[in-house]
Formats: structure tokens, sequence, C-alpha cells
């Protein structure tokens, strides 16, 4: 069980983590991680979803059931949660270098299928498609329901496609499973030099395309022209690529930039303002020490969602996307945040793996934060399996289902905290080389 630790023992420093800290995340990795691996077929495939089963009373068992479903980026997520267990010891080594083995596998066995992996180019390079049965390794093609006992009837068809980013979070972890594990370097590299990003370059924008339709074949009229979690495209691919990170950077206007009321200091908006945009890349790349407008934009980031929070959740933050009470995925923001005019009604939910992701940046702070609501949110917990995704602090209504990729990433940011952001030191060994460089160069104002 997590136990509670007073300011005065974390008032130790912005870096330096006290015992009773270091403890805690620990714990908190350790039944995170048991959520994970709960979600992971015998083929190495993860499931995109935990949903666990009513009680007669109506309120959520410890029954759970996996769903048929997952993307290529909760299996890119999947690879570095084995990294994770391993340099965490929540498994041996060799088991958690063995579990990577086994997934790899799979993916070998998926880019042979023609629906799974659709080549892009006559050199036999391709992208995976975005729903995958993880059960049997083959693509989706009906939306099954996320309770197996209340199947439709007919179920929907699902409209396939190609996602740069999903593709790209792929490849990102990837590229920290075999800096992890240098003997699965030669089955990663032969992964990785199939997969056809440039495909999603625009040629004459220089922003990766979204999305490529299968059916009829084209892609959608919109480009990742805006700052978000995009940022990993750029990070993935060959130094040409790495430097055009520059051009998104650039892309931006007078709505781009916010400056905090209370300290004066500038950031850069994200385009909808979600949590998990600032924070996903963060988890790889060292943004912050690379660029001090990056980490001023964290700050910012952070100051902003905790100044909502108080607005609308009596003080509790981390908006990002997430399912909502009612079992819908709902992208939870901070308008202030973001570039988007979009209209948005704030909510009193929040994504609790978007408060985690923010441990990277105040480790000590996020604790002490989630330990206020494991205290007022007793139900947000399940023993030994971590929390549920959301909570409604309004009305105290939990969502015990858990997303695998929202897991991995509370995960993923418990090792940066462990470890002196071993996750990050390891990527950056396989990462492009221009990538520092297009960090330290570009500004975000």
């Amino acid at each position: 069980m997590l136990t509670e630790i007073s300011i005065s023992e974390a008032r130790v420093g912005p870096e330096v983590l006290s015992p009773e800290i270091r403890q805690w995340y620990e714990q908190y990795a350790k039944d995170t991680w048991r959520s994970i691996d709960a979600m992971v077929c015998p083929n190495g495939l993860p499931a995109d979803h935990l949903h666990y089963l009513r009680a007669p009373d109506g309120k959520s068992s410890e029954t759970f059931q996996i769903t048929n479903r997952t993307s290529p980026t909760n299996i890119g997520f999947k690879l570095a949660c084995d990294c994770a267990a391993g340099a965490l010891k929540e498994l041996p080594i060799p088991e958690a270098q063995y579990r990577a083995e086994t997934t790899l596998a799979t993916i070998l066995d998926m880019m042979k299928d023609p629906q799974v992996f659709v080549l892009t180019n006559n050199n036999n390079e391709g992208l995976f498609v975005n729903w995958i049965q993880p059960s049997i390794a083959k693509a989706c093609t009906h939306w099954l329901p996320v309770d197996s006992s209340k199947q439709q009837t007919p179920a929907p068809l699902v409209e396939q496609q190609l996602s740069s980013i999903d593709n790209a979070w792929l490849k990102a972890y990837l590229m920290l499973t075999k800096a992890q594990f240098p003997q699965l370097r030669e089955t990663v590299d032969n992964i990785l030099a199939r997969i056809d990003l440039s495909f999603m370059i625009d040629p004459k924008t220089k922003f990766f395309r979204g999305v490529y339709l299968l059916d009829p074949p084209g892609f959608k009229p919109w480009q990742y022209d805006k700052l978000s979690e995009n940022r990993i495209l750029y990070a993935v691919g060959d130094n040409e690529t790495a430097e055009l990170l520059a051009v998104l950077l650039n892309n931006r206007s007078e709505n781009s930039i916010y400056t905090d009321p209370t300290t004066g200091l500038s950031a850069r908006r994200t385009w909808d303002g979600e949590g998990f945009t600032v924070f996903w890349p963060a988890l790889l790349v060292p943004e912050g020490e690379l660029s001090s407008q990056w980490e001023q934009t964290y700050q910012a980031t952070i100051q902003a969602q905790k100044k909502f929070g108080a607005q609308h959740n009596n003080g509790h933050y981390g908006y990002s996307a997430g399912l909502g009470p009612d079992g819908k995925y709902y992208e939870f923001r901070v308008p202030e945040m973001g570039e988007s005019s979009d209209p948005y009604e704030a909510r009193t939910v929040i994504t609790i793996s978007a408060l985690v992701n923010m441990g990277i940046i105040k480790p000590i702070e996020t604790c002490l934060e989630l330990q206020r609501l494991h205290a007022e949110f007793e139900e947000i917990t399940h023993p030994g399996m971590g929390d549920g995704d959301t909570v409604d602090t309004a009305t105290g209504e939990c969502q015990p289902d858990q997303l695998f990729p929202n897991q991995a990433t509370s995960l993923l940011a418990c090792w940066n905290i462990l470890n002196k952001r071993q996750p990050q030191n390891l990527f950056m060994q396989v990462a492009p080389p221009a990538l520092k460089n297009a960090y330290e160069q570009c500004s975000l104002w």
C-alpha cells in the first residue's frame, strides 16, 4: 500500500528525493506495472484497455477483461514498459528482454500481413494500420464492445488508416528498446528500416500529414502544423527529418505564445492544451535541458494546470485525454494553454496519468498531489493494480478502467523520476544527432 508522506518530509529540494518519496514512487510503479502486465497477450501485444466489470451493487469489482484492440502506439509503449520493468527490477533483466523479444517476433510476423503492414513504396517499406487485434495480431475489421458480454449486432466497421503519430511512437520505443537491450539491436534495426514515416511528410509544407485513409485511399486534409506530441515525429527519423523541427517551431502566431500572469514568463502553447501533448515527448527527449524555453514552457504549463484546477477541481489538476466516468473518451484540457479556438466547456474530471507525467518536472509536488487524490477518492486505486483512468472531483465518481497508454506513461514517468532520467539518456544515445542541435538553436517565441 502507498503510505502518506508529510510536506515537511517532502521539501528536500527539486532533484533530491527523500527515501520516503522514493519508496512511494517505487510502490506506485510496482502497482502500475501489474495493470500493464495484465493487459499483455501471450504473443506480446498489449490490449488498449483493461475493463473492470461491475458488481451487483453497481460499483466496480476487481474482475476485469481486456479489450481485443490495440494500436502501434500501444505496441511501442509495451516495449518501453518491458524496458522499465527490467530497469526498475519488477522483472529480472533476462525476463524483461525475453518479453520484448516476443513482441518483436510478433511485429515481424505482422509485417508479412498486408492488411496490417501496408507497403508505401517499392522498397518493402510501409506503415502499420491503426487498429489491430492483439489476441491474433490481425487487423481489426469491426469495433467490438469494451464489455464482451454486451455484443453489438452488427458491430460497426473499422475505418482503417495509417497514422503518422502512432507509427512514430512505435519507432520511438523501438529505438529505446535497442538502447536498453543491445542484444536486440539487429532485430530492432530490421524493423525500423522498414517503417516509412517519410511517406507522411508533405514535400511542399515540410509538415507531417496526420492520417492516410485506406478506403478510399488518400490523405485526410490536415497536417501536424501546430505544436503537440508531434515533436516525436522529428525525433525518430534521420538528421534531415530532425532538422525539420525548425519548420514546426517557427510556424507560430501571436496566439502560439502564452505569458504567465503570475511570473511574466513566456511559454509555448500546444494546439489544444492537453497535458499529454506537452509531457509525452519529455518521457524520451530532455527538452528542458536542451532549451531554457522548453523548461519555461513546462513550468508555465504546470502552473496553468494548477490554476485551472483551483477554479474547477478544488485544487486538483491533471487535464489530458482519458475515459470519463461515463466510459466515453474525452480530451480534457486547459484552454488557456491551447491555440485552438474550439469551444470547450470546463469539466470537473481529471486524468490521473497527466498528473503523474508532471512528476518528471516536479516529482515532490506531484507526489503530494497524488497522495491528496488518493486520500480524498479512495476508489480510484485498485489494490496492487494502480489507479483508474479518471476521477470527477465534484461528484467523486471514478473511472476504474485503465487505458494502456496512460498506464504506460505513468510507469515511464516513474522510471525517469527514480533512475535519474534514464529513459531520456538511453533515447538520446540512438536519436539523430541533429535533434540536439534543433532544440538548442530553435526558438519557441
